[in-house]
């Protein structure tokens, strides 16, 4: 009985040896990716385009978009002339004086050791204001108009710009010596004048008044004062 059993488990036993190897073919027929150990891919297989087919362009590959940035204008034109500010500075209230819209006088006023002094007094004749700025010149002239020894200098006094209004007086003064350099050997030191010419600064017009100084020695220096409104000592 026993070996009827144990035949029987064999017989089995070989059944099943057999059908395994007819449905697997042997461990040569297993995948090869199976049988490698090497993971299997996931998700389905990409088709191969057929011919004429338009292939979309993957996201890694797109062109990438270039922003162009737009520079707003300033607010000043370029090559705009600047705008100058105010400076607060005060408008000139007229044109240069001319010697032709004053009515001129020279004055000998005294003087004592030697000394001798004097002055020009200057009336506006103009209808509007006009400023003037520095030192007249002066020429002494006979009586016939002729010009004597003069040396016409300026006194060490600062000058500034003087505002004339229509009507007004300026004034400048004058100084000189009777006492003759050593060369001056006659008497008068120099020939007499009896008139003067006065040029004001920056007009060349010269304007012919009456003056006749006793003597005017050193050849004939006169030390002239800047324009002022401020009237000199009269006598």
């Amino acid at each position: 009985m026993k070996a009827l059993l144990a035949g029987a488990a064999v017989a089995v036993v070989a059944l099943l040896a057999g059908g395994a190897v007819l449905l697997f073919g042997g461990s040569d027929h297993l995948p090869r990716t199976l049988a490698s150990g090497a993971p299997a891919a996931t998700g389905s297989p990409q088709e191969s385009p057929a011919p004429g087919d338009t292939v979309p362009a993957s996201p890694s590959t797109a062109p990438a978009q270039t922003a162009t940035a737009t520079v707003a204008p300033t607010s000043a034109a370029v090559g705009a002339p600047p705008t100058t500010p105010a400076t607060g500075a005060p408008v000139p209230a007229g044109n240069s004086c001319a010697a032709a819209g004053f009515t001129v006088t020279a004055t000998a006023a005294g003087g004592g050791m030697g000394q001798r002094y004097g002055y020009l007094s200057l009336r506006s004749t103009a209808t509007k204001h006009c400023t003037v700025s520095g030192y007249p010149q002066v020429q002494l002239l006979n009586a016939s108009g002729a010009p004597v020894p003069t040396i016409s200098t300026p006194a060490q006094v600062a000058a500034g710009p003087v505002d004339v209004a229509p009507g007004q007086t300026i004034w400048s003064t004058l100084a000189w010596t009777v006492v003759p350099a050593e060369d001056e050997t006659a008497e008068p030191c120099e020939p007499p004048a009896t008139q003067l010419a006065v040029t004001l600064p920056g007009d060349p017009a010269q304007v012919r008044v009456p003056f006749a100084p006793d003597a005017v020695c050193q050849h004939g220096r006169i030390t002239v004062g800047p324009l002022s409104t401020q009237q000199p000592p009269q006598g």
